[in-house]
């Protein structure tokens, strides 16, 4: 990570900044000659300052050249404003994927025994032009597929050839996902559309193994899984639709997700 952004962590989460830039280190060695850039994801700041840890886990990404994701976003975030094409600017509002991070994330932190109604979460530029977040909403992220490419060379929509060889990549022997996960070590996982995929692989039962499994409660429009971290300690994974789909978002996301919540008991 860019030393002039770990500024903005604290000093526990720098020791654990430097636990993960150590686990990418050796991570990225095993993508040499592989076409595209390593991505070092991880966690927003005062992310283990926030009431409940909650990671995403998302597909892969485009146009990370410098392989750090969290460093290019965080400027993003603080001011509200995404980068554009030829150093425009854009709010963050118009931009589906990474405001839906933030206003799911804010909704669920800010609720007391249950997810706030989707009318009470404010814009996402808003949250981040009044400084909430990294400070009263934070989060971790993680691309499933490591390797970053470029967006117009790629088409559109997910590559799901280079996601399979990525995760094949990262998990053969030495589960590299996992070791992520179990660093960050969350208190809820929501991922995004990674159990039926075209490729026909369900990437939880890869990541997990036999520590996964789906739990009496299901919803519509959101799966409910329980993932055992230690053997000791288990916590809920939701997998949703992608925040990049163009539908209705309290209605195909923000509602799911409420009910899984609700069914699993999450805030007691």
């Amino acid at each position: 990570m860019k030393e002039e952004i770990k500024r903005f962590y604290s000093q526990k989460e720098q020791k654990l900044l430097k636990k993960l830039d150590e686990l990418f280190v050796i991570w990225e060695k095993r993508f040499e000659g592989e076409n595209g850039w390593f991505i070092r994801d991880g966690f927003y700041p005062g992310y283990l300052g926030a009431r409940k840890k909650i990671l995403f886990i998302a597909r892969d990404c485009y146009d990370i050249y410098d392989g750090c994701y969290i460093s290019n976003f965080i400027p993003q975030y603080t001011s509200g404003l995404m980068n554009g094409p030829n150093g425009s600017k854009k709010s963050i509002n118009l931009v589906r994927f990474h405001k839906l991070l933030i206003q799911v994330a804010y909704g669920i932190l800010k609720g007391d025994k249950a997810p706030l109604s989707w009318s009470d979460i404010p814009y996402a530029r808003d949250i981040c032009e009044t400084g909430q977040i990294f400070h009263d909403v934070s989060f971790a992220f993680m691309e499933l597929g490591k390797l970053s490419h470029d967006s117009e060379s790629a088409g559109t929509g997910a590559d799901w050839g280079k996601i399979s060889s990525s995760v094949s990549i990262s998990t053969d022997g030495d589960n590299f996902l996992r070791r992520e996960i179990d660093l960050l070590s969350p208190d809820l996982i929501i991922g995004m559309n990674l159990n039926e995929n075209p490729d026909g692989k369900d990437y939880y039962s890869i990541v997990f193994e036999k520590d996964i499994s789906k739990t009496s409660s299901q919803i519509c429009d959101c799966a409910i899984y329980q993932v055992r971290l230690t053997p000791k300690r288990s916590i809920p994974l939701l997998d949703c639709w992608h925040f990049s789909g163009r539908f209705s978002e309290e209605k195909f996301i923000w509602k799911p997700i409420c009910e899984a919540l609700i069914a699993i008991n999450f805030y007691q």
